[in-house]
């Protein structure tokens, strides 16, 4: 029986993706995301993460690699909480699975395989919320998109970790930013 990884044939990245990667490491790292989201309306909140649109997949490389990864999201009424105010749980599930892209393709473009592999395991995750979002208050009749952005601090063989920002793409407007350790998952004996 295929692992869900195996499962997943063509993950959805759209054709405006901005990327200096190779096709293969993109599929790869989609792929390994949805393992993350799993299939739509299946595991804790995969109707939000399977509606997450890949906009940016790159690497830099100046004097030490760093990957970034952008998603999109149009904001909707399953992501706010009983005040109509996005839901600070919310926030924190996109900060971690959209914060882990980063970390496996810069794990598969190097030795960490650990990480590429599967992803790897939470450590932490430290949330900072900068401001409330209604959108019926905020931006009343007017559709509005949040951007997750996420990007790699520091990498070693065991352990990752990234920084991620959540805002307001038609505003600008910062509603929460996070960083996310994680460490690669050790064989069960």
């Amino acid at each position: 029986m295929p692992t869900l990884l195996e499962s997943i044939s063509e993950p959805m990245t759209p054709a405006r993706l901005v990327t200096n990667l190779p096709a293969e490491f993109v599929t790869r790292a989609t792929k390994i995301f949805y393992t993350f989201v799993g299939p739509q309306n299946s595991y804790f909140s995969s109707s939000i993460g399977n509606r997450l649109l890949l906009t940016e997949l790159t690497i830099h490389d100046e004097k030490r690699p760093r990957a970034r990864a952008v998603f999109e999201i149009v904001i909707r009424e399953d992501m706010l909480d009983g005040e109509g105010a996005l839901s600070n749980g919310c926030i924190a599930y996109l900060v971690d699975i959209c914060s882990s892209v980063p970390l496996v393709t810069l794990a598969m473009k190097g030795t960490k395989a650990a990480l590429a592999t599967a992803g790897g395991v939470s450590q932490s995750i430290n949330m900072s919320f900068h401001h409330s979002f209604a959108p019926a208050r905020d931006r009343p009749g007017a559709t509005s998109t949040l951007v997750v952005d996420s990007v790699t601090l520091s990498t070693s063989e065991m352990r990752m970790s990234s920084r991620c920002e959540v805002f307001i793409k038609e505003t600008g407007v910062m509603i929460a930013s996070g960083e996310h350790s994680k460490m690669a998952m050790r064989p069960r004996l």
